[in-house]
């Protein structure tokens, strides 16, 4: 049996009571018993970038994707440790710091931007939790956790968004093996924050405490396929005073809604290939096309109905030759009863593609040539649109072949960006933008 010294008890204990929490992970790397397993890993992203009028702008990142078209740093940094285990029975805790910092000096403070248009810096824990296994009687495998956590979220890589994200204080169950697949079961807080909240028909609306069950099942499919399904419920816990603005109309009805998502990975040609469905209604309906998160009360989602698809991978053509991409097809309708407020459907379709030539394994040249288009139609009988286009040339240095799958990687870009329908850039006059730099992407 393991266990804990007295002396590395008493130095937590004691960083413990000195309020020196942002040391115990260190205190913890240094004292951890050998036996045990520590581990720091992490991801992040950073470079430099200029354009031809001023410093770079981000354009529809999610749109476009962000190969060649990001200006900020994106970090997250995970501590975990064994810190039990005897028999068949084991435990771990885990800890984690996320975060976006800007690119345009050494020294950025945490919440500020340089611009009122830009985002702040920002820091957050989003994983503190215990996870232990072999506890549960007749499933020697599954895993119980408690805790803060960003729960097993499915991103689109090319075009940086997810389209799974459930995270928060919560307590679930996986690794459960029931019949050919396995099973997770969560209870997980996310509230609705009052940026989303705020109704145009009150200024004084609160938060609204949100609680999803979210349940997954991974099917193993063929013998290197797979098939998720996931499902995930939101159930709304109003105040008396909120049901008392939504009854007397000074704010929107936030609704219990509904996503479900299925997601079919397979091998093809050396790499692999993924297709998601999605299908939500009600407050959860407008994640389809805005590429969110949230549940939603700042419109009347009543009857709010979205479905996305999605299509993404990579392959290799021949030995010298791969190509990467990301497609996404979103509609969102019945999103409101009030034609003066916001669009009642909306429409997105977004395409990415990555082609690369391999020098070598470590060595390759790319060019990604992406559209959007985004619809929005009023009740009114109105509608508007905007499209654009990104094209990127980039030498890239990699760890591996693989585009999507293989980090650290360093690219050389330059890139040339086309807003049909707005004036993103130089100080909002021009509608296009060239731009080069240098990027890292790593994770560990």
């Amino acid at each position: 049996m393991n266990r804990i010294s007295d002396n590395r008890r008493e130095l937590l204990a004691s960083i413990s009571r000195r309020g020196g929490f942002a040391l115990l992970p260190i205190a913890m790397a240094c004292y951890t018993n050998p036996a045990w397993s520590y581990d720091f890993h992490g991801y992040f992203r950073a470079g430099i970038t200029a354009a031809d009028n001023g410093e770079t702008i981000e354009y529809r990142v999610n749109d476009l994707g962000r190969y060649g078209n990001e200006t900020t740093g994106w970090y997250t940094l995970f501590w975990e440790n064994d810190v039990f285990e005897e028999d068949d029975k084991r435990a771990h805790v885990v800890a984690s710091l996320e975060g976006n910092t800007q690119l345009y000096t050494a020294f950025e403070p945490i919440g500020t931007s340089r611009t009122t248009d830009q985002p702040p810096n920002t820091n957050a824990i989003t994983n503190l939790y215990a996870d232990v296994i072999g506890f549960i009687p007749g499933h020697p495998e599954a895993h119980l956790w408690v805790g803060k956590r960003n729960y097993d979220k499915k991103e689109l890589q090319m075009m940086d968004y997810k389209y799974v994200a459930i995270g928060g204080p919560g307590v679930g169950v996986d690794h459960l093996n029931m019949g050919p697949g396995t099973l997770a079961m969560n209870w997980i807080r996310v509230d609705s924050n009052t940026a989303e909240l705020n109704s145009p028909r009150t200024s004084t609306s609160d938060n609204i405490n949100v609680n999803f069950l979210d349940a997954r099942y991974k099917l193993p499919v063929f013998s290197k396929s797979s098939l998720d399904l996931i499902g995930d419920y939101a159930i709304v816990n109003k105040t008396g005073s909120q049901e008392l603005d939504e009854s007397s109309d000074a704010a929107y009805t936030a609704h219990n809604s509904l996503m479900l998502t299925s997601i079919y990975t397979t091998p093809f040609r050396n790499g692999f290939n993924e297709t998601v469905f999605q299908y939500a209604d009600k407050g959860l309906a407008p994640n389809m096309t805005g590429l969110g998160i949230d549940l939603l009360a700042n419109s009347d989602y009543s009857n709010a109905k979205g479905f996305r698809f999605i299509n993404s991978g990579e392959f290799y053509p021949t030995d010298h030759t791969i190509v990467a991409h990301a497609l996404t097809y979103a509609e969102a309708n019945n999103l409101s009863s009030d034609a003066s407020t916001r669009a009642e459907s909306e429409k997105l379709f977004s395409v990415a593609v990555r082609p690369g030539y391999l020098w070598d394994e470590h060595n390759r040249s790319t060019f990604e040539i992406a559209w959007f288009n985004r619809q929005n139609d009023y009740l009114d009988g109105t509608s508007a649109s905007v499209s654009g286009q990104k094209f990127t040339l980039a030498q890239v240095i990699s760890a591996g072949t693989s585009m999507l799958t293989v980090r650290p990687e360093i690219r050389f870009y330059a890139t040339y960006i086309n807003a049909d329908d707005e004036l993103p850039f130089n100080d909002s006059t021009e509608g296009s933008q060239f731009s080069f730099g240098a990027q890292v992407e790593a994770w560990w």
